[in-house]
């Protein structure tokens, strides 16, 4: 099918362990600004609370002697999109939850209806 594959993520840390861990083979690109998610409108805003400082620090967000800020951490929504070669989103899916994502079957079946098999 001709098909890039990338991930997105929001720090060096969880690409290195994405890579380590899974054994991933594709290109990783960060958007430790969220830059990208907010120009796809993706940012949820406030998505660790001041409260949750362990979780915050687990996914390598703040360092140990770092302070939330009192609006919180905002994080990119989880989100799946198929681009074309001009950049125009071709098919895209958005998830509230973290640990869902498309179906492998479902994301082939949207890139055949778009670029064939």
């Amino acid at each position: 099918m001709g098909i890039d594959i990338y991930a997105v993520l929001v720090n060096h840390q969880s690409a290195v362990a994405m890579k380590e861990e899974l054994g991933v083979d594709y290109g990783i690109l960060f958007d430790e600004d969220l830059a990208m998610a907010g120009h796809l409108g993706l940012i949820h805003k406030g998505a660790i609370p001041v409260k949750n400082r362990r979780l915050a620090k687990r996914m390598g967000l703040i360092d140990e002697d770092d302070a939330i800020p009192d609006e919180g951490i905002d994080l990119a929504t989880p989100a799946t999109f198929l681009f074309d070669a001009n950049g125009e989103i071709l098919w895209s899916y958005v998830s509230t939850n973290y640990r869902i994502r498309p179906d492998t079957a479902d994301l082939l079946v949207a890139a055949e209806e778009h670029f064939g098999s």
